[in-house]
């Protein structure tokens, strides 16, 4: 999923534990697309079950981007978007 949004020119942020593994997929997905930089992909290590730290990963997702237009897929589930857009 990463990899088509990128090629389409899409901004991202790549969550999973582990770090490398993510390092490897923004730069699979800055390779799909010469249009996009390197802060166009945000790299943010997370475990998601630490509900302690869901708030400053979302921080740091505005931070960053400004705003955040969400496109999560968990496994075995569905897939759903939408967009918060900060104020």
């Amino acid at each position: 999923m990463a990899y088509v949004v990128a090629a389409n020119g899409g901004k991202l942020v790549l969550s999973a534990r582990r770090k490398d593994a993510l390092e490897a997929v923004k730069t699979r997905c800055l390779s799909s697309n010469a249009n996009l930089s390197v802060k166009d992909v945000l790299v943010l290590p997370m475990d998601i079950t630490d509900f302690d730290r869901h708030q400053q990963c979302f921080d740091t997702v505005l931070d960053h981007f400004g705003q955040v237009g969400i496109c999560y897929l968990l496994p075995n589930l569905n897939c759903g978007t939408f967009t918060i857009k900060q104020d």
